[in-house]
């Protein structure tokens, strides 16, 4: 048990975890213990002996293992700003009621809410490493923030309450448009056809011809042969390299316009 979990149960709920009763461990709701350390000797972050736990933030520690599988009742958690090797991918599907999630940092590649029906609110702030987001089942969502996170595509076509939208790369190619080939790298935003832009964000929505590429989606359209293209390329996509530049996903972003006005053709 990592030594900053045990203390703070302690000194929050008066008992030692490890000596704890079944009655005592569910007695834990939250545990907030963001920027307690820099050592990876408590990087280890397993939340599995407290099953009615809600509300988690470890942002801003060692992540080197992050457990969450037996916190059916977890409604939100925050981790970003971590500080080492964190998981490549975490698992959300033991946390059905998860409502809202704080994340932001290199070494995530993938984030899957397949299995996160309530999800209503997504921060992804700053990751050169993520390249996939699964959140086709995430109705409910209603605010999604993933500035400065370097994905080549996100699928919002089945999200139909959004509220607030901000997907960009942060200027990550800005005044490099003649670098990699005409326009901008930018994320490509697939959304139904019913979608408001408005709901984007205004400053975004300000600087689109550099900040990301919407794509209307109808049914028996070029544009869902596209995104279905676009899906079957997983793999490749998890295959980009991290790097501080976002060159592989700039050739990524060429590749699959390319791929776009082709089929359009």
């Amino acid at each position: 048990m990592n030594r900053i979990i045990e203390a703070y149960i302690e000194n929050t709920y008066g008992f030692n975890v490890e000596t704890a009763t079944p009655e005592e461990l569910q007695k834990v709701t939250e545990i907030m213990v963001s920027d307690r350390t820099m050592s990876h000797d408590d990087g280890e972050w397993d939340f599995s002996k407290f099953p009615n736990l809600k509300k988690i933030d470890c942002s801003f520690n060692p992540i080197d293992l992050l457990n969450i599988s037996n916190n059916h009742e977890l409604e939100y958690i925050k981790f970003d700003g971590a500080r080492g090797n964190i998981p490549h991918k975490i698992d959300f599907s033991g946390n059905p009621h998860l409502k809202v999630v704080r994340s932001g940092q290199d070494g995530v590649i993938e984030l899957d809410f397949s299995a996160n029906y309530e999800l209503e609110d997504l921060t992804v702030f700053l990751n050169s490493s993520l390249r996939w987001i699964n959140i086709e089942n995430c109705p409910n969502l209603k605010k999604i923030d993933t500035q400065g996170a370097n994905i080549p595509f996100i699928d919002l076509t089945h999200c139909k309450k959004l509220e607030r939208v901000n997907i960009n790369y942060w200027n990550l190619y800005r005044k490099r448009e003649d670098e990699f080939g005409p326009g901008f790298p930018r994320p490509i935003v697939f959304v139904n056809e019913n979608f408001d832009e408005n709901v984007i964000d205004e400053e975004t929505r300000k600087y689109k011809y550099y900040t990301y590429y919407l794509i209307r989606v109808k049914e028996d359209s070029v544009e869902e042969k596209f995104l279905q293209k676009v899906k079957s390329m997983k793999n490749k996509m998890l295959s980009i390299a991290p790097d501080r530049y976002g060159n592989g996903v700039a050739h990524m972003y060429y590749q699959l316009i390319d791929m776009y006005e082709s089929m359009k053709s």
